[in-house]
C-alpha cells in the first residue's frame, strides 16, 4: 500500500474576517516528493470566518483532492499544527460550533470513503514550525488579496 503525507493549513485574521480565509496543503509520497501543492483563499464557509474554519477547510480540501486524484487504496498520513483539528480526528474533542461539526462531517465521509477502499487514514499533530510550508501557502493568496 503506497502512503501519502498531506499537511495542511489555514490561516484567518479573526479582526477582519473579510479578508476571507486562505488554506494551503501539500501532498507528498513517502519519499518527500510533493505531488501536490496549493494555496486557495475562501471568503466564508457558510457565511463563517475563523481560523478553526479554514484549518477545517483545508483539510477537506486535500481529502476531495486524494479522493480525486490518487489511487486508493492508500496510507494517508495526515499533519496538522491545528489542536483543535487534530483533537476533533481522534474523537479527543467534541465540537459545539455547527460550521466546524459540518465539515467534520465531510472530512469523516471523506475518511470513511478511503478506508471503504481497503486504505487507512490517520492524524498527527506536529508544531507550527514543523508546518512552516503550509503556513505560508495557507496566507500567500488572503495577503495577495488584501493589497488588491
Amino acid at each position: 500500500m503506497k502512503q501519502l503525507r498531506i499537511y495542511t493549513d489555514g490561516s484567518c485574521n479573526n479582526l477582519k474576517p473579510e479578508q476571507g480565509m486562505g488554506t494551503g496543503v501539500t501532498i507528498e509520497n513517502s519519499q518527500g516528493v510533493k505531488l501536490f501543492e496549493c494555496s486557495s483563499l475562501v471568503q466564508a464557509v457558510y457565511g463563517k470566518t475563523t481560523s478553526n474554519i479554514a484549518e477545517f477547510y483545508a483539510l477537506h480540501q486535500a481529502l476531495q483532492e486524494v479522493l480525486n486524484n490518487y489511487l486508493v487504496p492508500s496510507e494517508i498520513v495526515l499533519y496538522t499544527d491545528s489542536q483543535l483539528l487534530y483533537e476533533a480526528l481522534t474523537g479527543k474533542a467534541t465540537l459545539q460550533e455547527p460550521t466546524l461539526m459540518t465539515l467534520l462531517e465531510n472530512i469523516d465521509y471523506c475518511i470513511d470513503r478511503i478506508t471503504a477502499t481497503g486504505g487507512s487514514v490517520n492524524a498527527l499533530w506536529i508544531p507550527r514550525e514543523e508546518n512552516k510550508a503550509c503556513d505560508a501557502l495557507s496566507k500567500l493568496l488572503r495577503h495577495a488579496n488584501i493589497q488588491h
